[in-house]
């Protein structure tokens, strides 16, 4: 049993030597080497995830493509590492417009049917901004006002329906890993701090079984 032991204990060897050609502390070396450009990734996917909610909120009070910027967004935390901005996207700007139609389309119909000829919900949102209401309240202090303010007018046709505000909130998780710049990266990384691990037991279990060993697999 010794005999073949040592036998397939000189393949192994032999074998060692041959594809053992780098020694192990470089391999550790190429390790930290692509550990570091996977943390210049990461953080340069952060950096270009905040760019893209920039964008989602500026077209949001601009009035301009907000849900392609945000449909933009949405697919690059999905496909990339770290890119989670690490709070709701909320399209303050975009539900308050919505909400603007609706008082609008509101007031029109008072109008129309005779029920009053002042402008109700204008009227409620400067009382609202007047007493410094946060803005992604201010529709439905307006909502509030008008009902509550307005006794010549009944209530159920002052009554309107606002939009809901969890359509207007959204959250994009990044995943736990992509096949992009930092992900691959890291990848490499970890493959190769396993093969120094892996290397240097092999190379402890070799040279503890044979005194004569080259200095360049240590």
């Amino acid at each position: 049993m010794k005999r073949v032991g040592r036998y397939f204990g000189r393949i192994l060897y032999k074998k060692f030597r041959r594809y053992a050609i780098w020694p192990t502390w470089r391999l550790v070396f190429t390790s930290l080497f692509f550990f570091t450009v996977g943390i210049f990734f990461l953080r340069s996917n952060n950096l270009s995830a905040l760019d893209k909610y920039r964008d989602v909120i500026k077209a949001d009070q601009n009035g301009g493509s907000v849900y392609e910027k945000l449909d933009d967004l949405q697919k690059y935390t999905f496909g990339h590492i770290n890119s989670d901005i690490g709070q709701p996207v909320q399209l303050v700007n975009t539900y308050n417009r919505d909400a603007q139609e609706i008082f609008s389309a509101a007031q029109l119909k008072l109008t129309e049917s005779g029920a009053t000829q002042k402008n109700i919900y204008l009227e409620a949102q400067k009382v609202c901004e007047e007493k410094g209401i946060p803005i992604a309240a201010r529709a439905q202090c307006a909502a509030d006002y008008a009902l509550n303010n307005n006794p010549e007018v009944g209530k159920t046709e002052l009554e309107v329906n606002l939009p809901d505000k969890a359509l207007y909130s959204f959250r994009f998780s990044s995943p736990r890993f992509a096949w992009d710049a930092a992900g691959i990266s890291l990848l490499i990384a970890l493959i190769f701090l396993l093969g120094a691990a892996l290397r240097t037991v092999l190379a402890w279990y070799l040279r503890k079984r044979w005194s004569s060993w080259d200095s360049k697999y240590l």
